[in-house]
């Protein structure tokens, strides 16, 4: 290693906490190798060329798009805690001799080929976001390579108790969403790939909705007229916006399934009425 660079430290992070994020790396691996050969196989929504972070936004809720991103610094990052994304080189790849692996080896390992690299890293999940410099990530894997060196910008993400997962069964059918500090709400579409990071950083998955949020079918129906576009990766539903926007519609009594067509009918006439004695007063 080189004497200037140190090791990205990582040993404040639970045991649990490693063992989920060493997975969740594998689990982009796997997608990257399965999809190389049948790409109809995968999950919709994801594909082998994506980059760590857009990997990482594409199954994780709440990244927030201006993060407190550092200055850059130097580190040898962890390759099991890394994403990769191999569009150049393979294992398999039988054109590649012992010279083309040396030479890959020494840019790796160039101040040049360091340069080049861009990696987000996220304390507390333990896991580095390559932008650039992701092709290196599955070489130094297949080759035993503990650590890459890398320009590395650290970055943030929610704490724990802010999140809270809500596994919702309807229809026979599972529905996972997000909601953070109890306003801003995200759906979870690969919840099965999501859960065993988010619980093992500690976010509490329960099966109820809370009382005091839109139902999902009501945050569904006032979507487009809600967003929150500045603050996340993802798209958000932000519940505060929507209680405004839903105020008038509550006279016509769409909300949640609760009207029948009397009920709407009735609501709408005197929605009219109170309407005209403002005008007219």
């Amino acid at each position: 290693m080189d004497e200037h660079f140190k090791p990205a430290d990582l040993s404040y992070l639970t045991s649990a906490m490693v063992r989920a994020a060493r997975d969740f790396v594998d689990l982009k691996f796997q997608i990257d190798t399965k999809a190389r050969k049948s790409p109809e196989s995968i999950p919709e929504g994801i594909c082998e060329s994506m980059n760590g972070d857009e990997f990482f936004d594409c199954i994780i809720p709440f990244r927030p798009k201006e993060g407190e991103v550092s200055e850059s610094e130097f580190l040898y990052v962890p390759v099991p805690h890394t994403f990769g994304c191999s569009w150049r080189w393979w294992p398999d790849q039988k054109y590649f001799t012992g010279e083309d692996e040396r030479k890959i080896r020494s840019h790796i390992f160039s101040y040049h080929g360091i340069g080049n690299t861009s990696y987000i890293f996220l304390p507390s999940l333990g896991l580095f976001l390559p932008t650039e410099g992701r092709n290196r990530v599955n070489f130094c894997r297949y080759h035993n390579i503990e650590y890459v060196p890398a320009k590395v910008y650290t970055d943030t993400y929610p704490a724990a108790d802010r999140i809270k997962l809500y596994i919702l069964e309807k229809n026979g059918l599972r529905d996972v969403w997000g909601v953070l500090d109890n306003r801003y709400v995200q759906r979870v579409k690969h919840h099965a790939f999501a859960l065993p990071l988010l619980s093992a950083y500690g976010v509490d998955v329960l099966h109820k909705w809370p009382g005091n949020l839109p139902w999902t079918d009501t945050l569904l129906f006032f979507e487009n007229n809600c967003y929150e576009e500045n603050l996340f990766k993802n798209k958000t539903i932000d519940a505060e916006a929507l209680r405004g926007t839903a105020r008038l519609r509550i006279w016509f009594g769409m909300l949640d399934g609760h009207a029948d067509k009397i009920k709407f009918l009735r609501r709408t006439m005197l929605y009219l009425v109170v309407l005209v004695r403002h005008i007219f007063k």
